[in-house]
C-alpha cells in the first residue's frame, strides 16, 4: 500500500484561496455595494479584491498562485492594468502581491464617520514606500 501524503497540489491550493476579479464592466455592482470606497476603473483595468487564504494553506504560495491565475485571465480578456489594495502592515500579502508583479502605485485611505466609509487615494508617502520596501525586500 502506498503512503498518503498531504503535499499541496495546484488543485488543493486553489481550494485554500479566494479573491474577487472585478472587471470594469462589472464595477457598477461594486460601487452600489460600497459607494465611495473604490476608484472607478478604466475600461482596460481590473481590481483584485477581497483576498483570503485559509490558515491551512498559508505560507505555501497559494495567494501568489491564485493572483497570478486571475491576472492571466484578466490579460486574456484584454486588461492591461490591475489594482489591488493591501493594508500597510500585512507583510505576507504585500510580498504575495510583489511576487506576481504588483508595485506600489498609490495609497488608499479609508475614513469611517457616522457608519459610512469614504476612501481617497494619494501618491505614496515615505511611510508607505518604506513599508513596501521592507516587506518586499529579498
Amino acid at each position: 500500500m502506498l503512503p498518503i501524503t498531504m503535499e499541496p497540489t495546484l488543485t488543493s491550493l486553489f481550494r485554500g484561496y479566494a479573491q474577487w476579479l472585478i472587471r470594469a464592466e462589472d464595477q457598477d455592482l461594486l460601487h452600489r455595494h460600497a459607494p465611495g470606497r473604490f476608484n472607478h476603473l478604466e475600461p482596460d483595468e481590473v481590481l483584485l479584491e477581497g483576498a483570503f487564504t485559509f490558515a491551512a494553506f498559508r505560507r505555501m504560495g497559494a495567494m501568489a498562485d491564485g493572483m497570478a491565475q486571475l491576472l492571466r485571465i484578466a490579460a486574456g480578456e484584454g486588461a492591461t492594468s490591475a489594482l489591488t489594495y493591501v493594508a500597510i502592515d500585512n507583510v505576507p500579502s504585500l510580498r504575495g502581491c510583489a511576487n506576481v508583479g504588483f508595485d506600489l502605485d498609490h495609497v488608499r485611505v479609508s475614513v469611517r464617520r457616522l457608519g459610512r466609509r469614504r476612501s481617497f487615494t494619494h501618491d505614496p508617502d515615505a511611510d508607505a514606500s518604506l513599508a513596501w520596501g521592507n516587506a518586499t525586500a529579498h
